[in-house]
């Protein structure tokens, strides 16, 4: 059974992004986190994730990933991105039905051998019906990841962000 360890949590309300930073160490190879995004601004999209380095956040085209939607309205949808500046679909919401909540794993961020692969699932919602989204994904290049960044997909875009980090043993 997983021990989880609280480490940080980070907040803003009505802001554009928040990140939580020097929250990986060598203490862990595996991190929890609990994203909850609520109060989003009109059009409002997907929540964005990025990792941050020491040198700040990493926007290099180096995050490939994908997920699948279980949506309530529609077909069942999925998406892929390769070479990408972002996980651009981390979650999804809209102003129409405000909020999202999610969790993922993160693998081996602050090993600078190592890529840093997450898991994640959440449930948010669009214009026209709830969605779950279950995604993996991978930072390709090795470095020490030390923080990271959540951000609307659409600029300008404003929520109020709640982020907490656990390390699991």
């Amino acid at each position: 059974m997983a021990n989880f360890q609280f480490i940080k949590s980070a907040s803003g309300s009505g802001v554009g992004s928040v990140s939580v930073t020097d929250c990986f160490s060598d203490d862990y190879d595996i991190y929890f986190v609990i994203s909850d995004v609520q109060n989003v601004s009109s059009t409002f999209q997907n929540v964005s994730f990025r990792y941050i380095n020491a040198s700040g956040i990493v926007t290099t085209s180096t995050y490939d990933s994908a997920h699948a939607d279980l949506d309530t309205g529609s077909s069942f949808g999925d998406a892929g991105y390769v070479n990408d500046t972002d996980h651009e679909a981390w979650q999804i919401s809209d102003d129409t039905r405000d909020g999202t909540v999610g969790t993922a794993y993160i693998y081996n961020p602050y090993d600078s051998s190592k890529y840093t692969f997450h898991s994640r699932q959440n449930q948010g919602s669009n214009a026209g019906e709830y969605r779950g989204r279950k995604g993996i994904g991978v930072e390709t290049t090795q470095q020490r990841i030390t923080g990271m960044n959540f951000s609307s997909r659409v600029s300008g875009q404003t929520a109020d962000f709640l982020i907490k980090v656990y390390g699991v043993k």
